[in-house]
């Protein structure tokens, strides 16, 4: 049956391109021209659809579905036409090269049937009361399977000539709702029925098992444009698709023969013009004699372009007329009565005389306080979002507090790792890791959040630094014991916190630093420019060197000012006894610069020097170590032990500085008394007389620190102490 069918469709492919060839058509182009524009229209792409008879060709070697009762043997190959309907859209992607691109609809349905003798099967005689026999029975099995697909299907055409192609591609099609239902009817001797008195057993229906989801084919044939259209085609297709996967998990595919006619309009766009320029130029000069220039120019005063454009067919014509006005200057020299000057200020930057640079080295010594706080994200629990340095196995074994960078943030970014390396060095140590929320907001009445930080820092050191568990104790709460103000931002960004409690206060002793500092004499200097016609005058820039280390640099357009070179807030370090050159530039409107300098000698004194000529030099501590809780000014155990160090090292001919922070909350009256009351218990503890110490409570009028981050308001809650001693 298969090859009548497809001798027969090869038959009616013959009569159509037979017809196709009788008929009186016109070729499809990729270019046509515009009649109303005169414009060339260039093909993009073809839009269309398709509809077609299918013949699909089934091949079984089954019996029965995978857990279903049949006594088929093989069910019989059979042939059903379908039917197939879809859109497409072609591309050109070579001369003879077209991409046809397929979605659409098509049917797969069709019925198996076998007819089988079946030897000594047991039945019953029809009638009302039955009687048992055994017969030999012919038995018909029926299978209907109800099946469609939705199909993509690219294929490639290559054009034999300018109206028959030959494809080829692929077909894949998504199985809609593949169901079946089966019976086997006994159909002879007459007169007999299955022994449970009906003509019809194994009747069953549903779903097909094992179904594939997708049915892939190979996709062969011939495609022929019977019209051709300027922009539009209407075309022939015979097409043959050949399994390539099975339609459920038994033998069972589909072959199958199509045949059909396809309808594509063409997108068109215009193509890119010609274009054509002619340009024509009107020109007249003024010569004028200006200052403030050291050349000759000619510039463009005024401009007036006119464009006169028309089109014919696929050419632009463009004529460009300008007219243009130049000015012609001719300089007069630049000369502003540049001076420059290096002179000395002290720290209140008033002037001093000064013919000499003195820099001197002293010995420096800085502590850093360890904040035993972690402060985490609002409802987060996570190392990774706070201000911690994350160390990883390899990091850890190479992490020295020396290494760190000398300021206190950098300090208190390695709380963890500082306090993880103190333990395993004193196994003695242990400490206690409590955890703290805000209470407010998704924290309210939650302990459960408190304790996973608490146990994000324990984790932390047993894990990297390899603490014992039960050196550490949890604990947790719903606020920490001395709680800033919920009720504000910032008062709840502290509550969220881990406190660490030692049982040896060693392990949060400060970090301190041994370095050498320099003093200069005078404290700061000034580039202090004189310029006599200021008007001239477009721009400036300063620059003081020290051989080719750059100390500071300045540039602007107006506000003629001295420099300032402030060595306190400068990165770079002078070098020995190098002068230092001070540079002041000015440039007028034309580019023209001029440039002077001054030069200031340096005498830049060792701690060997000073040693050797007997000289007394400096030994300067600075211990920013009193961190106070949220509005208050009395110290803590720990503070209390440091002090004590510190007091050691104050000598009776020492200076002591005392300085006083407080943090952003609250204003700035308060926070000024809040900062002496801090002030003066540090120098009770430390026991100093007023005669020898000097009080400076700043408050919050310069904040030390970032107070947007809660460590940052915590160690602006603070006093520093910087103690001078002299060495003799």
């Amino acid at each position: 049956m298969k090859q009548r069918i497809i001798g027969r469709l090869i038959v009616v492919c013959a009569l159509l391109i037979q017809l196709a060839q009788s008929s009186i058509v016109s070729h499809a182009q990729d270019k046509y021209v515009d009649e109303q524009t005169g414009q060339s229209m260039y093909l993009r792409y073809r839009v269309g659809g398709y509809a077609g008879a299918l013949f699909n060709m089934y091949n079984v070697g089954f019996g029965a579905l995978p857990g279903y009762v049949s006594c088929c043997s093989t069910f019989d190959n059979t042939v059903a036409p379908n039917f197939a309907v879809g859109a497409l859209a072609e591309f050109n992607v070579a001369e003879s090269l077209v991409l046809d691109a397929r979605i659409g609809y098509g049917g797969l349905s069709s019925r198996f049937e076998r007819t089988q003798l079946i030897g000594n099967e047991p039945v019953l005689t029809d009638g009302i009361v039955g009687t048992a026999d055994r017969r030999d029975i012919n038995v018909q099995h029926s299978l209907d399977a109800t099946l469609s697909m939705l199909s993509i299907e690219p294929t490639l055409r290559y054009s034999l000539d300018k109206k028959l192609s030959l494809l080829g591609g692929l077909r894949a099609g998504y199985l809609l709702s593949p169901t079946f239902s089966q019976q086997e009817t006994l159909i002879s001797p007459e007169g007999y029925v299955f022994i449970d008195g009906s003509a019809i057993r194994n009747q069953q229906s549903g779903p097909i098992p094992t179904a594939a989801t997708m049915t892939m084919h190979a996709a062969l044939g011939i495609h022929y444009d019977l019209w051709q259209g300027a922009t539009y085609t209407f075309g022939l297709d015979a097409r043959y698709y050949y399994p390539i996967n099975r339609v459920a998990d038994v033998d069972w595919t589909v072959h199958a023969l199509q045949a059909g006619v396809s309808v594509a309009w063409g997108v068109f766009t215009p193509g890119a013009a010609i274009e054509r320029f002619d340009t024509v130029y009107v020109r007249d000069t003024t010569v004028l004699i200006a200052k403030g220039i050291s050349v000759e120019t000619i510039r463009l005063d005024k401009q007036n372009v006119t464009d006169n454009t028309h089109r014919v067919a696929d050419t632009v014509y463009t004529t460009t007329t300008i007219a243009e006005s130049y000015v012609k200057r001719i300089p007069r020299p630049f000369d502003p009565g540049l001076t420059v000057r290096l002179e000395g200020r002290d720290g209140d930057g008033q002037p001093v005389e000064t013919s000499v640079l003195r820099i001197e080295e002293m010995d420096v010594i800085e502590s850093y306080p360890i904040l035993p706080e972690i402060f985490f994200a609002e409802n987060s629990s996570s190392l990774s979002q706070t201000t911690q340095q994350i160390l990883d196995e390899n990091s850890v074994l190479s992490f020295s507090t020396s290494l760190l960078s000398r300021n206190q943030l950098s300090v208190y970014n390695n709380l963890l790792n500082i306090i993880g390396q103190r333990m395993s060095l004193d196994p003695e140590t242990k400490i206690t890791v409590a955890g703290y929320g805000s209470n407010q907001g998704v924290e309210q009445g939650s302990k459960e959040i408190a304790r996973a930080r608490a146990e994000a820092v324990r984790s932390y050191l047993i894990q990297m630094w390899g603490i014992e568990q039960q050196r550490i104790t949890l604990r947790a709460g719903l606020l920490p014991p001395q709680p800033a103000n919920s009720a504000t931002p910032d008062g709840r960004a502290e509550n969220q916190r881990v406190e660490i409690t030692p049982n040896n206060l060693t392990l949060v002793e400060p970090v301190e630093f041994r370095d050498r500092d320099l003093t200069y004499t005078p404290k700061m200097l000034a580039i202090k420019p004189t310029i006599k016609e200021i008007d001239e005058v477009a721009s400036w820039r300063s620059t003081l060197r020290q051989g080719v280390v750059q100390l500071t640099s300045a540039q602007g357009n107006t506000d003629f000012n001295e420099v300032l070179w402030n060595p306190a807030t400068m990165q770079a370090r002078p070098r020995r006894n190098l002068p230092f050159i001070a540079s002041y530039a000015v440039t007028n409107a034309a580019g023209t610069e001029i440039e002077v300098h001054d030069t200031l000698p340096v005498d830049y004194v060792t701690l060997q020097m000073i040693r050797s000529r007997r000289e007394e030099g400096k030994l300067v501590e600075r211990y920013s170590l009193i961190v106070f809780d949220f509005n208050s000014a009395q110290l803590s155990p720990a503070n209390q032990r440091t002090m004590q160090k510190v007091k050691e090292r104050i000598q009776p001919d020492s200076k002591v500085r005392i300085v006083g922070y407080a943090d952003r909350t609250g204003n700035p009256e308060y926070n000024r008394s809040l900062a002496r009351k801090r002030c003066l218990e540090a120098q009770r503890v430390l026991g100093v007389a007023d005669d020898r110490v000097q009080i400076d409570p700043i408050g919050s009028d310069a904040l030390i620190y970032n107070n947007d981050t809660p460590e940052g308001r915590s160690y602006s809650r603070t006093v520093q102490i910087e103690i001078e001693t002299p060495i003799k």
